[in-house]
């Protein structure tokens, strides 16, 4: 079985309003398997006080490495690995640092029996959040559940994976209201799809490039702009539902 060990490392560029230091058995790992045809379970990996996260008994496969963050201040800035990793080329060390190649654009392939162990997550202060509504051409919020998207707007980070974001709505047990937490700050494309849409109930991989074309053609025909500060939060807004 093949098995991942990865470095979470805290930057704090951005200093946000908090009372206390980050702690990092408040990230939650986990890895999603990527077009497997039964896909069991997510497994899931806590921290440990270096840092280190691991993955054990995978199959072969491509993954997606996420998290579930407890502490609002912080988002995934990136996922990378060294170069010869990444390639799988067996290139002698060199005395400066390696060049890095981001994973989470395409995945995380996983060869049966393979070992992984020099991935970096780079997890840095700023996050933003948001919270609203989608509701129908009157302004009454719908009553059924919709998918809500964040599609990163400048086209030079149409590949950015780790910027999209999605959501259901129905928060606090109301159809239209929606949340999001531990975004980059950017410019983004709001998109609220019905949750039984064909679109909608066929599972998004942002590592497909062509789901993040389609993605963003829609975003970009619905014309819903956002922008997040650093440490922002922004708060009721409104996206009508077609």
């Amino acid at each position: 079985m093949a098995a991942i060990r990865a470095s979470v490392q805290i930057e704090t560029p951005i200093k946000c309003n908090a009372t206390r230091p980050a702690s990092l058995d408040e990230q939650v790992f986990s890895l999603r398997p990527i077009n497997q045809s039964s896909p069991t379970s997510q497994p899931t990996s806590v921290p440990n006080p270096s840092g280190a996260i691991s993955f054990r008994s995978l199959s072969a496969g491509k993954y997606q490495l996420g998290a579930v963050m407890l502490d609002e201040r912080y988002f995934i800035r990136s996922i990378a690995a060294p170069v010869k990793t990444a390639a799988r080329n067996t290139a002698a060390p060199q005395k400066n640092p390696p060049a890095m190649y981001e994973l989470s654009r395409n995945g995380i392939t996983l060869k049966a029996g393979e070992k992984l162990t020099d991935i970096v997550v780079a997890v840095s202060e700023g996050a933003a959040s948001v919270d609203g509504q989608v509701v129908k051409a009157g302004g009454d919020q719908v009553t059924e559940t919709w998918r809500v998207h964040l599609v990163p707007a400048e086209r030079e980070l149409a590949d950015e994976v780790l910027r999209y974001a999605e959501t259901s709505s129905g928060v606090g047990g109301v159809g239209g209201n929606f949340k999001f937490r531990n975004i980059a700050p950017g410019k983004y494309l709001l998109l609220a799809v019905p949750a039984t849409s064909v679109d909608s109930q066929a599972a998004f991989h942002p590592t497909d490039p062509a789901a993040r074309l389609r993605l963003r053609r829609a975003a970009e025909t619905a014309n819903n702009p956002i922008e997040l500060q650093p440490c922002g939060k922004v708060g009721n807004i409104q996206i009508r539902s077609n």
